[in-house]
């Protein structure tokens, strides 16, 4: 799919490793497109696919910068593994022919933004969270370029990002930055650029025909499961988020987790007693409230046994009044849903 983005940045000074004299500059991404891997102009990759990400501008500078690197990072859900396998390319107009792509690579963790203290990849994190996304599962990773020994002008440049999709259906919002190396998120806006990270921005992008049920980045749910790739060893927090909709259970006085685990050997193992073990903690938002399990103890899973996938509702104390997936496909979709209907969210376990 083709986005017209005109996001312009202006700079008025840059901090760079040596001297110089930079007047002015802007950064400005013209667009995005989104490419599979028939070349094909799309919001949707199938599961396991190389999905492209292309995005164009220009950067101009009035004066002249001296040892600097381009930075771009990109923001994908965690199990895209992105740092292993994304190839990230740009092209520019002032220095090299601009019809040959030249290579960036990523920034290792220990190659740190100057005074940050924190990888690339985790000041991104810091400073512009998951974006548009609701969901935390999801990273940046950010790649530079060569090194230019002197800059200046207007710049026309291309980075195109290609990354095979996770196996997991998926909806996300995806994020694109660009800055320079000597800045390296240096606390003032007009040094970087940062396209995705308003809603209104982006459109939510699928992974199709994957595994499992999607997982949705891009809408409030009344459900939140953190981390999403988990094992029946890690610890995992379910959290009913009862402010995104209206409902009854939002306030109740207090709000239990009815769980069933399925295990791959055929074996059912129901929690769904009101009790300290099934209370879940209420936030300091209101109405949203969570529990931290051990899947394995929780339900007291045999040994030899392994969870599959658990089942799960959010309901009061006397179980009068509950809300599932139903609640959710109904209020979050727009869905019909048969009346009455209580179908359990689920959690599938896995490790991505």
């Amino acid at each position: 799919m083709r986005y017209n983005v005109k996001r312009k940045i202006k700079v008025g000074a840059f901090l760079m490793l040596l001297p110089f004299i930079v007047l002015g500059c802007e950064f400005i991404i013209d667009r995005y497109f989104i490419y599979n891997d028939a070349g094909e102009e799309v919001n949707y990759v199938k599961a396991g696919e190389v999905a492209t990400f292309k995005f164009e501008g220009h950067i101009s500078i009035d004066g002249d910068a001296s040892a600097e690197d381009f930075i771009v990072a990109f923001l994908v859900p965690r199990n895209w593994n992105a740092r292993e396998n994304a190839k990230v390319t740009y092209t520019e107009d002032k220095f090299e022919d601009s019809s040959i792509e030249q290579p960036m690579t990523a920034i290792p963790v220990n190659d740190q933004p100057q005074g940050k203290g924190m990888s690339w990849d985790a000041v991104l994190k810091e400073k512009f969270g998951v974006g548009a996304n609701v969901l935390n599962d999801m990273e940046w990773v950010a790649f530079r370029s060569k090194n230019y020994p002197t800059i200046s002008g207007r710049i026309n440049y291309t980075v195109t990002i290609k990354c095979r999709a996770s196996m997991n259906n998926q909806r996300f919002r995806p994020a694109f930055f660009i800055n320079h190396s000597s800045d390296g998120l240096g606390g003032e806006s007009q040094h970087y650029a940062c396209y995705g990270d308003d809603p209104g921005e982006t459109e939510c992008f699928e992974v199709v025909e994957g595994q499992g049920s999607i997982i949705d980045f891009c809408s409030m749910h009344y459900y939140q499961v953190e981390p999403l790739s988990s094992l029946q060893d890690d610890f995992v927090t379910f959290t009913f988020q009862g402010d995104v909709y209206e409902n009854k259970l939002a306030s109740a006085d207090k709000v239990f987790l009815e769980a069933v685990a399925h295990t791959v050997e055929g074996n059912v193992y129901t929690v769904n007693e009101k009790s300290a073990k099934t209370l879940m903690v209420k936030e300091e938002k209101m109405s949203r409230y969570n529990l931290t399990v051990w899947p394995v103890e929780f339900f007291g899973i045999s040994e030899g046994e392994t969870i599959s996938y658990i089942e799960y509702v959010f309901s009061n104390e006397d179980g009068t009044v509950k809300v599932t997936r139903s609640d959710d496909d109904r209020d979050n979709a727009g869905e019909e849903v048969e009346e009455g209907a209580q179908e359990p969210f689920v959690f599938e376990l896995r490790c991505d």
